[in-house]
């Protein structure tokens, strides 16, 4: 469409310079100016796009460094079981990770459950199972570890008012199974 009107302001000043008796040299003088100033416009436009896709990818770049940040703060801020696992108020999350031993993590129903298996450092086998519920602001922790070699367990359990800040656990002496 450019083209066409170029042309078409071409053809018209052609012909005004002819009838007025201007000279052909005076023609080419006026379309030499003219794409000059053209290939100048272009020129400039051409620029201020660079520009703005510069500023464009640039505020991009703040942007996502900004919201990286604010992950990582949000993720520090989760509230954690004394083992630095991340305590989930999601009702129906199940994630599963595999590390040098085998870490299984569900979250069901309100009731996180890690599983974790692998070698203690003098290579005995050992699988630990952690279950923890919330139940208003009381925070409870069983925590079983078994030695596959001698069926042996030991249980570990607490609970932990998380309305008083600063608690520390109180032990569970009167533990149950879980028999789910």
């Amino acid at each position: 469409m450019a083209t066409q009107i170029n042309h078409f302001v071409l053809i018209v000043t052609l012909l005004i310079s002819v009838i007025d008796g201007a000279s052909f040299a005076t023609i080419g003088d006026w379309v030499n100016d003219f794409t000059s100033n053209l290939n100048r416009d272009l020129s400039n436009m051409h620029r201020q796009i660079n520009e703005q896709v510069a500023q464009i990818n640039e505020d991009v770049t703040h942007l996502t460094e900004n919201i990286q940040k604010n992950v990582e703060q949000t993720i520090q801020n989760l509230p954690r079981d004394a083992q630095g696992n991340i305590i989930s108020v999601n009702d129906s999350s199940i994630i599963t990770t595999s590390t040098d031993g085998t870490k299984i993590v569900t979250y069901i129903d309100g009731i996180s459950r890690i599983v974790t298996s692998g070698r203690t450092p003098n290579g005995e086998p050992y699988v630990r199972d952690v279950v923890e519920k919330r139940i208003g602001d009381m925070l409870y922790h069983n925590e079983t570890i078994l030695n596959p070699k001698t069926g042996a367990t030991e249980t570990i359990a607490w609970k932990l008012n998380l309305a008083v800040p600063g608690a520390k656990p109180e032990i569970i002496t009167d533990t149950k199974k879980d028999e789910k």
